[in-house]
């Protein structure tokens, strides 16, 4: 019997078998690998979270300037007062006013016809081609009519000046510096001459995954004046 007990008592201190040993092991190894992946998605889910948040930034910086030019596309206003006999205008800005356009000014109900060279960039002039009949008051909106039934296909083929290919542009993140190829798409609806669509995609430069899309219209404001 006091055999048996020293038997027993060495056997328990042997330790542990090495079937003990390789499932420790491999227990050890499935929980380091799934704390690793679950980091690599953490850091990975932060890269595209910054890249995302830098990317809409983008989209929205060009938007504004898309809308602003679509307010400002033939569409402006005096500067100075202008009296009844008057046939050169002080106005804002001339943005996509060309000669022979029809304009109306302020509340005058009478369409005027811009004349040949009539749009003075340097001195921010539109020289018509009959007087004014109706004084006008600083202030008081130029707007051409010209285009009333197409002004997104007007609209867009002025802001790319007949470039095209100004759809991808690259810009950096301002947080990051990292750059970014953003694809602007102009497309004129179909069922609305007057309705600019935009659609933009943003993806890193150095990836080819879109982190970042966005779809809205806009419409220039001088449609608004057309009767």
């Amino acid at each position: 019997m006091l055999q048996l007990k020293r038997k027993l008592q060495r056997s328990t201190e042997k330790g542990f078998t090495l079937l003990e040993t390789l499932v420790a092991m491999l227990v050890a190894t499935t929980f380091v690998a799934a704390t690793m992946q679950a980091m690599v998605i953490a850091a990975y889910s932060r890269i595209r979270a910054q890249e995302t948040s830098e990317a809409t930034t983008l989209i929205q910086e060009d938007l504004e300037e898309v809308k602003y030019k679509a307010a400002v596309y033939q569409n402006t206003s005096l500067t100075e007062t202008e009296e009844s006999d008057e046939t050169v205008l002080d106005v804002k800005s001339v943005y996509g006013f060309e000669e022979g356009d029809t304009v109306k000014v302020g509340s005058d109900s009478n369409t005027y016809t811009i004349a040949t060279s009539g749009v003075d960039e340097d001195n921010s002039t539109i020289t018509l081609e009959s007087d004014l009949k109706k004084a006008a008051s600083s202030g008081d909106s130029v707007v051409a009519t010209t285009r009333c039934n197409g002004f997104a296909d007007a609209l867009r083929d002025e802001y790319y000046s007949g470039d095209e290919t100004r759809d991808s542009f690259t810009k950096s993140g301002s947080n990051s510096g990292k750059e970014y190829i953003i694809t602007r798409k102009l497309i004129p609806s179909k069922e609305q001459p007057n309705v600019l669509q935009v659609i933009y995609s943003v993806m890193p430069s150095s990836d080819d995954e879109t982190v970042a899309e966005m779809y809205t219209e806009v419409i220039a404001d001088a449609a608004f004046s057309c009767p």
